[in-house]
């Protein structure tokens, strides 16, 4: 679906540039941007790098920042940007509302929307109608700090809409956008729309513009309508609160209100990979909305179905300011890549650096590249009998290429040291640190030698029963999976004194016979020290990025061929 909607919209794009073009001896409508800001320090740099590459002429566009209680330098890199792009925009405007740091006086949290905030945010957002109203530019584009634009043409392309009021559908890597397709009519709060998904994801009937009942984040108001002249924030317009008594003075929800009740039309484009914004963070401290924003990050650069294969990029006259880089803890953190993967290397390092994560790169074993030689030389015996839980083969290649991968590390660790050990195509959970940390302090009340981090059930194992021993961490049954583990030197060396290069198996089977949950007595009747004290995050703190049969789904351990599959003879010995 993505590659369909990729080239639908670039095929819009030629007729949006086309269009433009045409009309090149007129000068472009003016734009006006008001942008709010507190606190957002952490997403300036973004925000900015997604307007510079904005192909709408630059010098008619007015950009007005207002920014209040900050406890961050979100100021300062306001600055910094206007001194390096003030003299190619048509005007920027800096205001300080309120110096003061910390929250409103009736707020409980820093992040709390109070009704003296949503006042405040009211009046900013009438005051932004006004200065439209007093410069006589063509539009209005309300756009939130936190946005991220990636659509070069997004201007330009929402301004040849021709609509009142319309905006982007923007990402956020959950189901959550900036537009609902159903509104409570009483009540003026969310309801899920029929078309909602259609329209979320890109469903080839739905590329379209679509009326809807709300929208909010990121929309372009048309200032020439007549309609647009009946818009107001503050003073609240009395037929709010006499047509629509139980609707609450949110800022959003006053806004559709509002067009509700003159008429205007809400429009959403979902015909483009337009930008991102962060989900919404309600009430609690800064850092929460830190960590919000920063998971968005990773999952832009994520691959489909997930995200779209990029980097976001920072302005260069704001760089992003990147947390101290430490190992939290522990010993050492491994991330195993193929080198082949160099797209998986630049995503994981991109993802490790905005998490403050200090790791070590592991060159990973590529299996395909194993000849029989490699093979006889490493002393590579399959376990007699072994045969793949969900297809009739035995080992593949890719499969040995990982076990070794692991098996070098484990050969590496120290008895008493810990160690964090994660493959490249892991997707990071919202709080990944903050959950590592408290699992790794809860793991100091138990006896443990493995703790998985990320896995899913294997075969025969959902209904086993899982016992929490602390209050993120449970015993652990048959699982798959080693693309996210916590491990002591101690379990490495039992691991390794195995020898199961004698015996090979994959390595996500290799570890539940360690651990005695194995179902298949066959194989675990070969191995002798199976009592690893093992246990799992619960729920767990990564997944992977993609699953069997997901778009863009690559593998490295599964077959592509049957020279992938590794045959034995009676003797268990592998054969190409």
């Amino acid at each position: 679906m993505l590659l369909k909607l990729i080239i639908f919209a670039v095929a819009t794009q030629v007729h949006v540039q086309s269009e433009w073009d045409g009309q090149a001896e007129f000068i472009p409508p003016s734009i006006l941007l008001p942008v709010f800001v507190r606190n957002k320090e952490h997403a300036l740099p973004y925000f900015f790098g997604g307007l510079e590459r904005q192909n709408y002429p630059k010098s008619r566009i007015r950009l007005w920042f207002v920014t209040d209680h900050n406890a961050d330098n979100s100021l300062e890199v306001i600055k910094a940007w206007k001194e390096a792009w003030e003299m190619e925009y048509m005007d920027i405007k800096i205001e300080i509302r309120d110096p003061r740091k910390g929250f409103w006086s009736d707020a409980d949290t820093e992040l709390s929307w109070s009704p003296n905030r949503y006042d405040h945010i009211l009046k900013l957002r009438q005051q932004a109608l006004n200065h439209a109203r007093n410069m006589l530019v063509d539009y209005l584009f309300m756009i939130d700090a936190d946005n991220i634009l990636v659509q070069p043409s997004l201007l330009r392309k929402l301004v040849l809409r021709d609509k009142p009021i319309v905006g982007p559908m923007l990402e956020t890597g959950v189901p959550f956008s900036n537009y609902w397709t159903n509104q409570n009519a009483e009540t003026g709060y969310y309801e899920r729309g029929d078309d909602y998904y259609d329209i979320r994801y890109y469903e080839q009937d739905f590329l379209n513009v679509h009326k809807v009942p709300m929208l909010h984040s990121c929309y372009l108001i048309d200032m020439n309508r007549q309609t647009s002249q009946k818009l107001q924030y503050w003073p609240r317009i009395g037929k709010y609160s006499e047509d629509l008594p139980y609707w609450p003075m949110d800022d959003i929800i006053y806004f559709t209100g509002m067009a509700k009740l003159n008429k205007i039309d809400l429009w959403v484009d979902n015909t483009m990979a337009a930008g991102w914004f962060p989900y919404p963070v309600q009430s609690g401290e800064v850092y929460d909305e830190v960590t919000m924003f920063n998971h968005m990050l990773m999952e832009m650069n994520t691959l489909p179905p997930v995200g779209w294969d990029m980097i976001p990029q920072a302005s260069a006259a704001t760089p992003p300011s990147w947390p101290v880089q430490t190992k939290h803890g522990l010993s050492d953190i491994f991330v195993i890549n193929l080198e082949r993967r160099q797209d998986r290397k630049e995503r994981m390092d991109f993802c490790m650096r905005l998490q403050g994560i200090k790791y070590t790169l592991v060159p990973a074993v590529d299996g395909k590249a194993l000849t029989q030689d490699d093979i006889d030389g490493l002393g590579i015996r399959q376990l007699p009998g072994f045969s793949d839980p969900h297809k009739p083969r035995t080992i593949t290649r890719g499969e040995v290429g990982c076990f070794l991968s692991h098996y070098y590390l484990w050969q590496k660790m120290v008895p008493g040291e810990t160690y964090l050990v994660l493959e490249d195509d892991v997707r990071f959970g919202p709080d990944f640190v903050g959950d590592l940390r408290r699992t790794l302090r809860e793991a100091k009340d138990i006896e443990w030698d493995l703790i998985y981090v990320g896995r899913k059930r294997g075969p025969g194992a959902d209904n086993d029963v899982e016992v929490m021993v602390t209050e993120s961490i449970s015993n652990v049954t048959y699982s798959f999976w080693t693309l996210a583990y916590l491990i002591t030197g101690d379990a490495a060396k039992v691991l390794v004194d195995e020898k199961p290069l004698e015996k090979l198996i994959p390595v996500d089977e290799y570890l539940p016979i360690m651990y005695g949950a194995h179902k298949i007595d066959s194989y675990t009747k070969e191995f002798k020290n199976k009592n690893l004290k093992a246990f799992s995050s619960n729920p767990v703190l990564v997944q992977p990025t993609h699953y069997t049969g997901q778009e863009n789904y690559f593998t490295d351990t599964e077959p592509s061929s049957d020279d992938d599959i590794l045959h034995y003879d009676t003797d268990a010995k592998v054969e190409l």
